[in-house]
């Protein structure tokens, strides 16, 4: 009877054991899973906070196309427009 109650005492400290095993096993996996999320969210706050300053240049650079001045500017050195009171010279000397 007390071989049997030792080796079923035995049986439950191997048995504990394994489960301890299990637990710390899938502790640690999960521990590595976080740090790995915590990782891709730094990664994902650093590239949201380009994408806001990208915004933000390109909200001044909307406003600035808004800008009658620059809308005159862009008219008369990209695309050779000038006022209609304007008179343009040509220098044709070396043509």
């Amino acid at each position: 009877m007390e071989k049997t109650k030792k080796k079923r005492s035995t049986a439950v400290v191997i048995l504990l054991f394994f489960i301890a095993l299990l637990v710390l096993f899938y502790t640690i996996n999960n521990i590595a899973a976080i740090y790995d999320k915590q990782k891709e969210l730094a990664s994902l706050h650093k590239l949201r906070d380009e994408k806001r300053l990208n915004v933000e240049r390109l909200k001044r650079q909307l406003e600035a196309i808004v800008d009658d001045n620059y809308i005159e500017e862009f008219a008369q050195e990209r695309l050779g427009l000038r006022r209609s009171s304007e008179i343009l010279f040509y220098n044709n000397i070396y043509d």
